[in-house]
């Protein structure tokens, strides 16, 4: 699924010279308290290995949520704990903002395990693991999180891009990704630079068979899309413009790759020179996957991924028109316009599927109509329903489900899910976090609370609360803050009692994924 937020195209990208950066390269290692310094050679093997810190489980501090029939109330307190560890497989992965630093709960041992050691506060990790689940690419830097107006300063800057299994053993550099100097007068260009390498632009992506990963580095002297061998054993080069190549993604056989370039993110109007490309990973050819938009030119992009007859799907959109246009691209054949949707705040991609939401402004008050459509079908959009303020939207992987919450002025919002022709009520909750399940079953948490959704059931999620993912069974995991401030995850079954998993974590979890072997 790709999410792609017009509020993100239009402000928060296109205002990454003062957005969050990504800096330091803190290395996979074996201690937090001490890190060492990354090799310079892009294949240099790091001998220690973190050492895993087991604590023992939390002891029960709470009552146990109760389980309701219907739309659920979240609670106020923590759900109840087992002082027991979880007997699953896998790993509850998160970064941790306090330090800079990306972390892993295994599941079997409840041990937490520190990945990329700590780097500087509020620093964004770049991250993305492997097919297996077994390890994890990240880009760690140091020095890359000071404000964007300050360019790049390659005497103190690094970033590079390692892999470490989640058990934190054998971390090692890949790559290092700014080894050469780009013209740091020139603040917008070292800016949009330190966007893509180390900073909310940069996607990580394996290949399906887990051999190379996809990643944007500027070490040969522009910015541009390289395939790094995960054994070290090479690096080859995607493409070769001055352009700054962002958003890549692979189809599901792994053969094509897509991506967007802009020449710069501007400084607040737009991206300039938008193009987006598709072409064989293994190299050839590139194909435009967007048109003329034959009124404003695009001041962003977006690719929203890969139809399951081979097609690329992207949206474009420009500040004059306040429009999205979304394009079809068929391999061999002139891209498509597929949709033309004015004021257009969230647009959700999965399945075959296209979700959006519509915004209608009036004098007094905003609203906001739900829309999905078929992408590969001539029917047109279906309307699920019109809803109050800009409300946002998430689709589920397959396509077949829609998480919905209006926005009410309030951190919290209403929430519905529509599924299978039906819209459900859920109640109040906060949306900062949303995760799906097998069957379309979906949590969401944040400050005010959350919610898990069964087909037939809603058990609510106290304050605070930060869903992980869906384990075996259809159980949560999710972090819920304790009364002295640290972290507990929790696995929740569909009904019954919560389970603490491990003993607190000091640090608060930041899109925390569940990643299974």
């Amino acid at each position: 699924m790709y999410r792609f937020t017009r509020q993100f195209v239009l402000v928060l990208i296109c205002l990454s010279l003062v957005g969050c950066g990504v800096g330091g390269a803190p290395t996979p290692t074996s201690s937090a308290a001490d890190p060492p310094t990354p090799s310079a050679s892009p294949t240099a093997a790091v001998s220690a290995a973190p050492t895993a810190t087991v604590a023992e489980p939390a002891t029960p501090t709470a009552e146990p949520a109760a389980t309701v029939a219907g739309p659920a109330t979240p609670t106020a307190e923590p759900a109840a704990t087992v002082a027991e560890p979880a007997t699953g497989q896998g790993s509850i992965i998160f970064q941790a903002y306090a330090d800079g630093s990306v972390r892993a709960i295994d599941l079997a041992s409840g041990s937490e395990i520190i990945l990329a050691d700590p780097t500087d506060p509020n620093q964004r990790l770049a991250w993305a693991a492997a097919p297996d689940g077994r390890s994890i690419a990240v880009v760690v830097s140091h020095g890359m999180s000071q404000p964007k107006d300050l360019g790049i300063d390659y005497a103190n800057d690094d970033a590079a891009l390692w892999v470490v299994n989640v058990d934190g053993s054998e971390p090692r550099k890949l790559l290092d990704l700014l080894d050469v100097e780009i013209d740091t007068s020139d603040t917008i260009l070292a800016a949009s630079v330190q966007s893509v390498i180390a900073g909310p632009n940069q996607k990580l992506i394996w290949t399906p068979d887990g051999s190379e990963i996809i990643v944007t580095s500027a070490h040969e002297g522009q910015v541009d899309l390289y395939a790094v061998a995960a054994d070290g054993s090479g690096v080859r080069r995607l493409t070769n413009t001055p352009d700054l190549e962002l958003q890549a993604t692979l189809d599901p056989t792994g053969q094509q790759l897509a991506y967007g370039s802009a020449t710069s993110f501007g400084t607040g109007a737009g991206w300039g020179g938008v193009q987006a490309q598709v072409q064989p990973l293994t190299g050839g050819e590139t194909q435009s996957i967007i048109g003329d938009p034959a009124t404003y030119p695009p001041v962003g992009v977006s690719i929203l991924g890969w139809t399951s007859s081979g097609q690329t799907v992207a949206a474009t959109s420009d500040n004059g028109g306040g429009t999205t246009i979304v394009w079809i691209a068929t391999p061999g054949q002139e891209p498509q316009k597929a949709l033309e949707l004015p004021m257009i705040n969230t647009l959700e991609f999965a399945g075959d599927q296209l979700a959006y939401n519509s915004i209608e402004l009036g004098q007094t008050s905003r609203q906001s109509t739900i829309y999905t459509w078929s992408v590969l079908a001539s029917a047109e959009p279906t309307r699920i329903g019109t809803f109050g303020g800009f409300s946002n939207i998430w689709l589920s992987p397959d396509g077949q489900a829609l998480l919905i919450a209006a926005d009410g002025g309030s951190p919290s919002s209403d929430l519905s899910v529509w599924r299978s022709g039906t819209l459900i009520e859920l109640g109040a909750a906060s949306f900062e976090q949303v995760v799906w399940g097998d069957n379309n079953d979906v949590a969401v948490g944040g400050d005010e609370g959350g919610v898990i959704n069964h087909s037939r059931t809603s058990i609510p999620l106290p304050a605070g609360a930060i869903p992980a993912g869906f384990g075996a069974d259809n159980a949560l995991y999710y972090f819920a803050p304790t009364a002295q401030g640290a972290w507990q995850l929790y696995l929740q079954p569909g009904i019954g009692a919560a389970t603490a998993v491990g003993a607190p974590t000091a640090y608060q979890p930041f899109y925390p994924q569940l990643i299974k072997p």
